[in-house]
């Protein structure tokens, strides 16, 4: 069975090519051009998606607005080279706890193939986790990508890897890169003991986080809410119990959308009776960020916003 991963650049035309260092100027032109800013998008989980997907669903649809677009396109149309870390074959686990392993913990890491069983990672691969191999891709394509005109964005379990590759440039390149963004980020509850000293992911994210705006070097750091995975003990409807990490805006720009419209964008309304809506909110996140590039003026940030009740709403 065939393990794919890795970073790809998407087209308006909603073509695929795989980063690789030895791409040659002609194979290049219709991907990137070097002269525009790029964003990075990295997925969340992709429990049960990949007998039916093995890539990232970025079409958005939503007939009773009459909307219906490849969102790659949306920002190719805005001047950005759109560019999709693809690790969905290790994201499409039983348990949002085991896919967030497999961003820290090389131990016992599995993927799953496209008859829907799980595997043990190649030789080749074995004994790193998913940061690592993130990483060592970045770092054999940087080359292409400059990173002082990238946008790391990652969405739910993504956030996790996208603090990491933000942190792994900072410390290994002279160029920062252009701002990190969180798209309803998540972490699981509890400390883990794949930490040395061990603690929580949602610890380590700010602990990454302090470091990546560290000195004067500082890199600008996003985080857009939808949903509140856990409040004064209280789990959020039906959404998998999560860490809400109540540090998070005073360290970043904060902004909680507004749940009734997050609802109202998301694209599946079965995730709705299947997961319950606060995880149908979760999805709608992703579509909000990216579907934003195509207003007359992007939101930007301007105080940090904390909601005040249970549900998220301010």
């Amino acid at each position: 069975e065939v393990l794919d991963f890795g970073f790809w650049f998407l087209n308006s035309k909603g073509e695929k090519l795989r980063v690789r260092k030895d791409l040659s100027q002609d194979q290049l032109t219709a991907f990137f051009d070097p002269g525009k800013p790029s964003i990075v998008f990295i997925h969340d989980a992709q429990t049960g998606l990949i007998k039916t997907n093995t890539f990232e669903n970025l079409q958005l649809s939503i007939p009773s607005q009459a909307i219906d677009v490849y969102l790659p396109k949306l920002w190719n149309d805005k001047n950005y080279n759109f560019i999709l870390y693809n690790w969905s074959q290790f994201a499409d686990d039983d348990e949002l706890a085991i896919v967030e392993k497999k961003i820290w913990d090389a131990t016992g890491m599995t993927f799953r193939d496209s008859k829907d069983i799980l595997r043990n990672v190649p030789s080749t691969i074995a004994g790193k986790n998913m940061n690592q191999l993130m990483t060592e891709s970045f770092d054999e394509i940087k080359n292409i990508i400059s990173p002082s005109q990238l946008r790391i964005t990652g969405h739910g379990l993504g956030a996790q890897m996208a603090i990491y590759l933000t942190k792994h440039i900072k410390q290994t390149s002279s160029n920062l890169i252009e701002r990190l963004v969180m798209i309803d980020p998540f972490w699981t509850k509890g400390d883990k003991d794949y930490f040395t000293p061990v603690s929580s992911t949602a610890i380590k994210a700010i602990n990454d986080i302090k470091i990546i705006k560290s000195d004067k070097n500082s890199i600008p750091v996003e985080t857009y809410k939808t949903t509140r995975f856990d409040h004064k003990g209280k789990t959020n409807l039906n959404y998998p119990d999560g860490d809400d990490n109540l540090t998070l805006p005073g360290i970043t720009a904060f902004l909680q959308l507004p749940t009734p419209w997050a609802t109202a964008l998301s694209f599946n309304p079965e995730y709705k009776k299947v997961y319950g809506e606060a995880l149908q909110k979760h999805e709608a996140a992703k579509y909000w960020y990216l579907y934003s590039i195509g207003a007359a003026e992007q939101p930007k940030i301007i105080t940090a916003v904390r909601p005040v009740n249970d549900e998220g709403e301010d």
